[in-house]
């Protein structure tokens, strides 16, 4: 039975059948870390491979590729010459400036996924079905989705959890992004009986003076 190719991999998760072990399990985890299996402290939860359904893939890291491919061509155009995608929560705190890089991690991201994926070939089943072919499969997979979700091309609504309403003090503030080019960022108190609203200069002062106290 030919196995999923990240149950040979380093310093990959293996794909295993959770809850059924090898015969000779110990009851503790292993993971192939830089050329030696090395016990992870954790008590082992299922190490039987998976089995390959898709050349040297199993079913979830097919499917995961196929997401990959399928997503990976429209945000390397939507970010090619962006020097910062969705800037993450940081409770709107202005970090302080520090020396200038000369690449920014945005772009970073980009080359380390257009690295792997110039090389893929068109005919992606002959291609995962060797041993070579399912290893980039696997790396660029983990690199696309990781750059993905690191960098989103485009920002939601999403709650403030560091930052407490100025109005009721609760922790229900939601930042809302632009709508579109031009048009401004809310946050906004998202309990029924409060219509707390600020704008982004009047927020981020606001979460300035609670993290001094804090």
């Amino acid at each position: 039975m030919i196995v999923c190719i990240t149950n040979d991999m380093d310093n990959v998760r293996p794909c295993t059948v959770k809850d059924q072990h090898h015969e000779n399990c110990d009851g503790w985890e292993t993971r192939l870390t830089d050329g030696k299996y090395i016990y992870t402290g954790k008590e082992c939860t299922g190490c039987l491979p998976r089995r390959a359904r898709h050349g040297v893939l199993c079913r979830p890291c097919f499917e995961k590729l196929e997401d990959a491919l399928g997503k990976i061509p429209h945000w390397l155009r939507a970010m090619r010459g962006v020097e910062r995608a969705v800037q993450r929560d940081n409770a709107g705190v202005r970090s302080k400036a520090g020396p200038p890089i000369p690449i920014s991690p945005t772009q970073l991201a980009v080359d380390e996924v257009w690295s792997w994926y110039r090389h893929i070939p068109e005919n992606v089943p002959v291609w995962i079905s060797t041993g070579e072919g399912g290893r980039l499969a696997v790396r660029f997979t983990l690199a696309a989705l990781a750059a993905m979700r690191s960098h989103p091309e485009k920002e939601h609504p999403h709650p403030v959890r560091r930052t407490r309403c100025p109005e009721c003090g609760r922790l229900q503030l939601q930042w809302n992004p632009p709508g579109y080019f031009g048009d401004r960022v809310t946050v906004t108190c998202q309990y029924d009986d409060c219509d707390a609203e600020l704008e982004q200069g009047a927020f981020e002062k606001v979460a300035e003076i609670e993290e001094r106290h804090r």
